[in-house]
């Protein structure tokens, strides 16, 4: 990725009037499916976190004490189920 950076840079100081022609079809429908591809990977990433939480926030909620136990020095209460 380094390398392409420095490649496009490079293309850039050399060309600076090819840098600004305006993206063809082929281009645009390249980015198009690149950012449609990139969606669902974020899409699927959140959903995964969003699973994990609801999953996991009754065991994290379950082993937390509230301020007014903790300054009492007591065990959390139980849980109703």
């Amino acid at each position: 990725m380094v390398l392409e950076i420095a490649v496009h840079t490079m293309v850039a100081i050399q060309s600076p009037r090819d840098a600004r022609v305006p993206k063809d079809e082929r281009e645009q429908l390249i980015e198009l499916r690149a950012t449609r591809l990139a969606f669902y990977v974020l899409l699927s990433g959140m959903h995964s976190i969003g699973g994990q939480s609801e999953v996991m926030w009754p065991a994290v909620r379950a082993n937390r004490r509230t301020k007014k136990e903790q300054a009492r020095g007591c065990e959390p209460a139980p849980q109703k189920q």
